[in-house]
């Protein structure tokens, strides 16, 4: 059950590297490439938490993540007691740059700059958990799913925002 005092403390300030861009609104925060909005925080509501509890929830000892934006789930997954290690696919390195200038990366979390598409890897993973979708069509995602998921050995995996996509689908 999602409980809002398991988020750890993490930091987004107003900044820019190479084609992101970090903007500070007011009451939310974006993240934007190429001036293209990829993701939006609402300083007052924890909506953008609680749409990543699944993910939280199903984490367990070793997990592979795609996608940092803010580093939210990384560092909450970093909290998860039933969680050994994080291991984080980033496409940019101004996303990772900015991040780590911001929050302190703490030992369990290890980010790698390459492409979720395309990234390979012996290690098994526990749990994978897609979190690098932004605008794609419903039917490629569900392919990427099945590339990553027959390329990466795992238990279980899950993508951000699944029941919507579904749901949209419908």
């Amino acid at each position: 059950m999602y409980n809002a005092s398991s988020v750890p403390s993490f930091t987004i300030k107003a900044a820019s590297s190479g084609p992101i861009d970090i903007i500070d609104h007011g009451d939310y925060y974006s993240l934007y490439n190429n001036q293209e909005q990829w993701m939006s925080y609402q300083k007052n509501s924890d909506s953008e938490i609680k749409a990543q509890y699944s993910s939280y929830d199903l984490a367990f000892e070793d997990v592979l993540v795609s996608g940092l934006g803010f580093g939210i789930l990384p560092l909450w997954l970093c909290d998860n007691p039933n969680v050994n290690s994080v291991t984080v696919i980033e496409i940019s390195k101004d996303v990772i740059k900015l991040f780590k200038e911001s929050n302190v990366v703490p030992n369990k979390l290890t980010i790698i700059n390459d492409n979720m598409i395309t990234y390979n890897t012996n290690k098994k993973y526990n749990a994978i958990l897609l979190d690098h979708y932004e605008k794609e069509d419903f039917d490629l995602i569900l392919k990427d799913i099945e590339n990553i998921c027959n390329r990466i050995d795992h238990d279980i995996f899950w993508a951000w925002s699944l029941e919507a996509i579904y749901l949209f689908k419908m």
